[in-house]
């Protein structure tokens, strides 16, 4: 079975590009998709949005084999939300 993916994103008002960012990537029979709000109005919104989407389709593949999908999402979020933090921090 294919699959097609279409993004769309709307710029805030008074902003002339959306920092909104998505990423998507199938692992065996599991299809990830995240999405996250750029935040238009942080100084590093676009950035991080595109950071937490990209490492969490990518961190799903080494997911531990014990772990549920739900499981994993959950976990992988909160590590990433963590260092983004922590990186935030650190500028």
């Amino acid at each position: 079975m294919g699959l097609h993916v279409t993004t769309a994103s709307v710029p805030g008002t008074g902003h002339a590009r959306s920092d909104d960012a998505c990423a998507h990537r199938q692992h065996g029979g599991v299809y990830v998709a995240a999405v996250a709000d750029g935040m238009g109005s942080a100084r590093a919104g676009g950035e991080a949005a595109v950071s937490a989407t990209r490492r969490l389709v990518e961190t799903f593949e080494a997911r531990p084999s014990g772990w549920s999908v739900d499981r994993a999402l959950v976990e992988f979020t909160k590590q990433i939300n963590h260092q983004l933090c922590e990186e935030a921090v650190h500028r």
